[in-house]
């Protein structure tokens, strides 16, 4: 697989990203996470993104059991690291710590070396696309897990290692085909995406939404479809595809395109964090 990554912040200070990426290969998978702390709820949203992304298993989770165990053992390595980070002088930072903990929203993938079969799992509105050769174009083939939501702004699930894994970790499956192009991204670039294929694809991204989330989006965000609509920025899915591959091949590049988004309200301040994956 051929990869671009990158991640920028449009923020006031590093200090607060909270987005973190990871990729790592063994003799099976190579491996992809993107964590995104949540820095309205809880403390060390970001180190707990961070430390999700780090600890990915080597293997996917084949079984809710699997799952299930890998969450109390990150869970409680987490909290015994970040105890050591935390002084009696400040009981403020202890108490959120021990009430609240920690926030982050999650995205795993492993791309079998030999199969070229992709597992994935993830929880919140870190996103993962597939897209798939079709004729003249590509078609949207995969959203996952924010296709899950009932409106496309609403507070995301999230990992919490202080709380019950609620949510199922089980790996899915999807076979990847010749000329397939996969991006997993964070919320707000993901949103982005979205809306675009809605006007480019509309369809066959349609089929992959909560109907909820589409009412939601025809009644919240029609003048934004129609401004997609009527500046035509983009031909096809894949003039779409091919923009956002040229901007991450360098990160210059990167931070104008996403600053220049911004500034026309396409996009709104936060971290972008962006993996694109293609097989050749």
């Amino acid at each position: 697989m051929k990869q671009s990554i990158r991640n920028f912040i449009d923020k006031n200070s590093e200090s607060e990203n909270e987005d973190f990426i990871f990729e790592k290969e063994n003799d099976i998978y190579s491996l992809f996470s993107l964590s995104d702390g949540a820095g309205g709820d809880g403390i060390f949203c970001g180190s707990w993104a961070e430390f999700l992304s780090t600890n990915q298993p080597s293997a996917p989770f084949f079984s809710v059991e699997d799952a299930k165990k890998w969450f109390l053992e990150i869970s409680k390595k987490f909290h015994d690291a970040q105890l050591l980070s935390i002084t009696k002088e400040n009981p403020f930072v202890e108490e959120k710590f021990y009430h609240e903990g920690s926030y982050a929203t999650l995205i795993y993938c492993w791309i079998s070396k030999e199969e070229y079969r992709l597992y994935y799992t993830g929880v919140g509105d870190s996103t993962l696309f597939i897209f798939s050769k079709d004729k003249s174009d590509y078609i949207t083939k995969l959203i996952f897990p924010i296709n899950q939501q009932q409106r496309l702004n609403q507070s995301p699930n999230l990992l919490n290692w202080r709380r019950e894994l609620k949510h199922n970790l089980l790996s899915n499956e999807f076979n990847i085909s010749s000329k397939d192009k996969i991006i997993i991204c964070s919320d707000s670039f993901a949103r982005w995406l979205l809306l675009n294929l809605l006007v480019l694809d509309c369809n066959n991204t349609q089929q992959l939404l909560n109907p909820d989330m589409i009412s939601d989006i025809n009644s919240e965000f029609i003048d934004y479809l129609e401004y997609i609509k009527t500046t035509k920025k983009y031909s096809s899915v894949s003039n779409l595809l091919s923009v956002i591959k040229e901007m991450l091949f360098d990160k210059d590049v990167f931070q104008d395109t996403l600053s220049k988004l911004i500034e026309q309200n396409e996009l709104v301040k936060d971290d972008f964090s962006v993996i694109f994956l293609e097989r050749v």
